[in-house]
């Protein structure tokens, strides 16, 4: 028969278990200091939005507007046009750092092309993209009638009764 000899080196269970809730507890606080220090750095994101964009008559720019909708300053550092980093763009009003609820306006001078739709890309510094597209007027100033026909009459309208824009309206000319 074999008999078990009591071994005086080992830890009482009441210490072993006492060592393994420190340990449990030591691990616990540092999961919760590193979830909490994730959370706050999540909370801290850049809430940037292109509120329009207005074209040269020739359409040679495109000025932005651009406002900061979040808590914090965010800083632009580029603007991409179709995945292009755009080479000529100045600050029309405002600054290229945004302070909560404020406005810029930037300006982005290409050559653009008519009647085409451009994603416009603004990157801040903590490389956060917000993307908005627009669409460029035909800028045609192509004659479209023949300088030849010799009925032309000039026709002027009058907008002072009218408060809206003169666009898609029907006219009746007796010729």
């Amino acid at each position: 028969m074999l008999k078990l000899t009591q071994n005086s080196k080992a830890l009482s269970p009441v210490i072993g278990s006492i060592i393994l809730i420190a340990v449990v507890v030591a691990v616990s606080i540092a999961a919760t200091t590193w979830m909490g220090a994730m959370s706050f750095n999540f909370m801290e994101v850049d809430e940037l939005k292109i509120t329009g964009c207005s074209w040269a008559p020739d359409i040679s720019y495109a000025d932005l507007t651009v406002k900061n909708f979040g808590t914090n300053s965010v800083t632009l550092s580029n603007i991409a046009v179709n995945d292009v980093i755009a080479s000529d763009v100045s600050i029309v009003s405002g600054s290229s750092t945004l302070e909560a609820e404020e406005t810029s306006v930037f300006r982005v001078t290409q050559s653009f092309t008519p009647s085409m739709k451009h994603d416009f890309v603004v990157i801040t510094a903590s490389a956060t993209k917000f993307a908005y597209v627009a669409v460029a007027p035909s800028g045609s100033s192509e004659i479209w009638y023949n300088p030849d026909w010799s009925n032309r009459k000039a026709v002027t309208i009058d907008n002072t009764l009218n408060p809206d824009d003169l666009t898609d309206y029907q006219i009746q000319l007796t010729v």
